[in-house]
Formats: C-alpha cells, structure tokens, sequence
C-alpha cells in the first residue's frame, strides 16, 4: 500500500514538524520509546492524575514549568496518553493555553476541525504518539484496510482505535474513510483525497448500512463487509467495504470505510 501526505494548513504543519523535532532530539526509534510522561517531563511538565468533573485533562503553566492535570479514571489507558500529548502540544504551540483553558472529550476528538488551537494540539499528539517515520512502514504492509489492521497497529503504539485509525487514512493511498456516529447519526467522518465520495455530516443511518444495523441492535459481525457504496448518506454506487464495531462507552459506532482504487 503506498503512503503519502496531504497538504495541511501551516499550523497543522507546524505542529506535527514540532513534534518530530521533539523525537527526533530524544531519539525515539520504536513505538515502545513513546513514554509521554517522560516526554512531557522532559518539557518541565509533570503529569498528575484527579478527579475530573467536565474535563479529560487540562494545562497549568508557569515560566519554563507546569503541570498537565488528567482525569484520573484514564490512567493508563491510550485516552490517558493522547490527553497528555494534546496537553503537551497547547504547551510547545500555543503559550497563552493555561488552566483556563481545560480540554474536553469534545477538544480531543475535534478531528472535522482543520483550524484553530484544537486540532493543531491534536495534529502534534497524533505525530507524536504515532509518528510518521514509524507507523508509515507498518501502514506499507496492508491492502484493503479494515478495524483488524487499525486495533494491531493501536496495540502497537498503545492509541485509541480512533486515533488510529485517522492516522492509518492519512497515512495511506488507498481510498478510505473513518466515520464516527452517534445515536444513529454521523457526527463526524474524515477520508483521504482517493476516496469517492463525503459522507453526510448530521445524517441518519439506515438499516442498509451496517453500522445502521448496530444501531438497530442487530447482530453484524466483527469483519469487512461488502455493501453498495449508494446506501451511506452522500454515497454512490460503487462496491464498497464496511467494518463497523460498537463503542457503548459513547453510545457510538466506529466505521472504516474502503473501496477498490478508481485510477
């Protein structure tokens, strides 16, 4: 599978470019170099977890020091280490970002955003936590993408399927799409260039679809289906493979969408 970069906007450069320098001056070779705790210390930031109301996580700065403050019910889990590298991003990319200004699930998760403070600290935790240099070659291996791919490479650099599977998109040349819907409707979806086609923001799902039919509480298996690409909101008709999987923490479902080349 070939991979390659969109073109971003300069912010967003700016902030993946900021954390491979990082990498690149603690000379990070393996997934399993990627300890954030100790990434962010080395930044004068210590990492303590709390109790969290509204928030996963927020930046409390002084000078060249700080604290990154994280809701303590992630600890130790990939959502834990995607907040402190977010955090660690509002504090290499934007010095005014202080404990006024708490990080939500919805900041993290802002990935239909292309501009502002958000998405560049979300851009600076994904090349950081999955960096180019390391996970292209891993993304070389795969045809025909799907969930099973995206979980291997998650367990690999200990990330959320989500993340994952946006950076595996991005990534990569096949045409493939991420689609993120809640209660029924798709809250938000992102493809890469080579795909056919938008799926519809703010639109219901249908039972002809599969991610629909988990919504519905039917049975779908936990594997690439072929479906016609004309029954997902804004689709066309084209052969497309679907793998849908339940997230019942969100109320969600988590769909990587891909079809054949159309060169």
């Amino acid at each position: 599978m070939a991979t390659r970069r969109t073109s971003s906007p300069p912010e967003i450069s700016r902030a993946r470019s900021a954390a491979t320098q990082l990498l690149s001056m603690l000379r990070i070779r393996a997934p399993s170099e990627i300890d954030v705790e100790l990434i962010a210390a080395h930044r004068g930031l210590a990492v303590i977890y709390k109790p969290l109301k509204n928030e996963d996580g927020h930046l409390v700065r002084g000078g060249d020091v700080g604290f990154i403050v994280v809701n303590q019910k992630f600890e130790g889990t990939p959502k834990a280490r995607f907040a402190i590298a977010h955090e660690l991003g509002h504090y290499v990319q934007h010095p005014s970002v202080d404990q006024f200004e708490i990080c939500t699930d919805s900041d993290l998760h802002a990935w239909y955003q292309t501009s502002g403070a958000e998405p560049e600290a979300n851009a600076f935790a994904a090349e950081l936590l999955l960096p180019s240099i390391l996970f292209i070659p891993k993304c070389n291996k795969i045809n025909k993408p799907n969930l099973h791919h995206v979980r291997e490479l998650a367990e690999a650099f200990q990330t959320s399927l989500t993340a994952t599977a946006l950076r595996l998109i991005e990534c990569s040349e096949e045409p493939c799409a991420v689609v993120y819907s809640v209660e029924g409707k798709i809250a938000w979806s992102m493809s890469n260039a080579e795909f056919a086609f938008k799926p519809r923001r703010g639109a219901t799902l249908t039972t002809a679809t599969y991610a629909g039919d988990l919504f519905a509480g039917k049975r779908v298996d936990d594997r690439p289906e072929i479906m016609d690409g004309s029954m997902w909101p804004g689709g066309i008709d084209i052969e497309l493979q679907e793998h849908s999987i339940t997230m019942p923490n969100y109320n969600a479902v988590l769909t990587l969408l891909w079809h054949a080349y159309r060169g």
